[in-house]
């Protein structure tokens, strides 16, 4: 399908084996996996079709099949997400009525948002979503994978530091500081892991996206939502972002439903390998579980 702006989107319809109009799920992705094959996409397409659903993944814009340029803000692609979910409401075989969004790590929050624009959405499905913003999320996702590699207290804290000074720079603009501060370090043992731009990849991006308000994204939402997390999950902090998803729903606690997994981890695989950074390892059950009962009450 062709998005509003011109960008031809490519991805592949999953559906059950049922004559009647079904459900629908349009799948969002991870900032690190933005094309089809990955095993937790395609693990959400055995589980929701073997429960009558149907699953719509996609290419990102700029990844894979799709068009588009790469860095793009998360609203453009919740965006995406719309035009995805409108393109299926086209389809006879599909239940206007009860197409959803499914969205992990970065897609928990860009699914939020494409509901919250959008009141024709079903439910949300929120996977490992952060409830801080992105500047505090990768500070936590930092410090655990450093530590996770052997490095002392004070490799930790210069990383640390150095991520302050670079969007400190972005923030003002100041572009030939955050190279600066990069060339500072990128020598050091401990820079491959930081998750830190290199001095190829500086550029100046919306301070929206460092400091987003992921309370204020899921505050909007007002349609049914389901929060799964990992209860050993190295990128997201998990309490702080149950207690965002609590307090951004204080008024409608019946739409929400928190879910925590254990032994498991951001990707929702299980046995946690702290060596593993992708978590490549077997999903969860409980995770597929969860999800499939959560939506067999409420789409009956």
């Amino acid at each position: 399908m062709v998005t509003d702006d011109g960008v031809e989107l490519v991805g592949t319809m999953h559906e059950p084996d049922t004559l009647d109009p079904f459900p629908c799920v349009v799948a969002l992705h991870a900032a690190a996996f933005g094309t089809r094959e990955h095993p937790l996409y395609q693990h959400l397409v055995e589980t929701l079709t073997r429960a009558g659903m149907g699953v719509c993944l996609y290419d990102r814009r700029g990844v894979g099949a799709s068009g588009g340029n790469p860095g793009t803000p998360l609203e453009r692609l919740a965006d995406d997400g719309r035009h995805i979910a409108d393109a299926l409401r086209g389809l006879a075989t599909v239940d206007v009525g009860r197409v959803g969004v499914w969205g992990v790590s970065q897609g928990g929050w860009i699914g939020p948002m494409a509901a919250a624009a959008d009141d024709r959405f079903a439910f949300v499905i929120a996977v490992s979503a952060s409830g801080v913003s992105p500047s505090e999320q990768m500070r936590f996702a930092v410090e655990n994978v450093l530590s996770e590699r052997g490095f002392t207290d004070a490799d930790v804290g210069v990383a640390l530091q150095t991520r302050t000074r670079i969007e400190s720079a972005y923030r003002a603009g100041e572009t030939a500081a955050a190279r600066a501060a990069v060339e500072a370090v990128h020598d050091e043992a401990w820079f491959p892991f930081a998750y830190l731009p290199t001095v190829e990849d500086i550029e100046h991006p919306d301070p929206f996206e460092i400091d987003l308000d992921a309370r204020a994204v899921f505050a909007r939402l007002r349609v049914p939502t389901l929060a799964i997390y990992g209860a050993w999950d190295r990128w997201v902090p998990v309490d702080r972002s149950v207690d965002a998803w609590r307090t951004a729903f204080a008024a409608r606690p019946n739409l929400l439903h928190v879910a925590r997994i254990p032994g498991v981890g951001h990707m929702m695989t299980t046995p946690i390998d702290r060596a593993d950074l992708d978590e490549k390892g077997p999903i969860s059950d409980i995770y597929a579980e969860v999800m499939t009962g959560w939506l067999t009450e409420l789409l009956g």
